[in-house]
């Protein structure tokens, strides 16, 4: 079935019933993507709501550099031991391992060694594992991870589409957002604490701005304006300073809506015009429209 015929809610819920379902600890999925905004609001969204079934998720950012490097070390390491261990993890950014500078494959020697290790990944990783992978690059996924392609318990395909942002609205509050469940808030308050933990070890920069935009969503889900705002503006100015000016923008464009709910309007207008910035810099016309939207829909509500 095309990309974009796919209903994003039940690709949605099947993603979120295998990382929550009863069974072994360890499973593999993939999710593929058209648009690298959706699958970070996916995560995002995701997250919260796993959270709420006291299953906790964290998301690794993969370089060019993890093509010399034992990944199932570092999934490893990202899933952690003991009370901090976590209960599943998203893979992000697996086409800058699957595809060198050029676009073109890599056969990377991580790839390989992945593969290699493929039946021992359940006693290597205590933890229920996605990989996400864009369109662009999923022929080179399937070529250079076809032993590992074997052995998906599921898959879920997300289209070039808006449409679930906006699943999580509730009532007023801005689209990107997600409201926890009422009773699972201690829940999703520890997830919080344990991403934001976990961003406190991690010395990469993209990997630290994808966390710190994961835990402002947990904490956006609770109503924590104050926390909230303080790891979006660190997610952004980690995300900017990672060398990515349009998911640093899509961050700082997220901020200034909710600024603006919160009635911030001066702090919104500031937030969507350093987003207009970053995403100028970027060459993101999407991202450069949606910043100069929230500009728009302020002004004419002043009028």
């Amino acid at each position: 079935m095309p990309v974009s015929e796919l209903d994003p809610e039940s690709e949605l819920r099947r993603l979120l019933r295998f990382m929550t379902r009863p069974g072994p600890r360890f499973g593999l999925a993939l999710a593929r993507y058209g648009d690298l905004r959706i699958a970070e609001a996916v995560r995002e969204r995701l997250i919260v709501e796993a959270a709420s079934s006291g299953c906790y998720i964290a998301t690794v950012e993969l370089s060019r550099a993890d093509q010399q490097v034992d990944l199932v070390s570092k999934f490893a390491a990202a899933i952690g031991g003991g009370d901090q261990r976590l209960d599943g993890l998203f893979v992000a950014g697996l086409e800058r391992v699957l595809l060198d500078a050029r676009g073109e494959l890599s056969r990377a020697p991580s790839l390989s060694n992945l593969n290699q290790r493929r039946d021992r990944l359940p006693e290597l990783l205590d933890a229920r594992v996605v990989l996400w992978v864009a369109e662009p690059a999923y022929a080179a996924y399937a070529e250079l991870l076809r032993d590992l392609s074997e052995v998906m318990l599921t898959s879920a395909k997300f289209p070039s589409r808006p449409t679930l942002v906006e699943q999580g609205r509730i009532g007023d509050w801005p689209g990107w957002m997600t409201r926890v469940e009422p009773g699972a808030e201690s829940a999703v308050l520890e997830q919080a604490h344990r991403l934001a933990a976990l961003h406190g070890r991690t010395s990469e920069l993209l990997a630290r701005g994808e966390l710190a935009a994961s835990v402002a969503g947990l904490f956006a889900s609770l109503g924590e304006q104050e926390q909230t705002q303080a790891w979006l503006e660190r997610a952004s100015n980690e995300l900017e300073r990672a060398g990515e000016p349009a998911r640093a923008a899509a961050q700082a464009t997220r901020l200034a809506i909710a600024l603006e709910h919160w009635g911030d309007d001066e702090g919104a207008l500031a937030m969507a015009s350093r987003a207009v910035g970053l995403a100028r810099r970027a060459g993101s016309l999407k991202g450069e429209v949606e910043a100069l939207g929230v500009e728009a829909a302020i002004s004419k509500r002043r009028q």
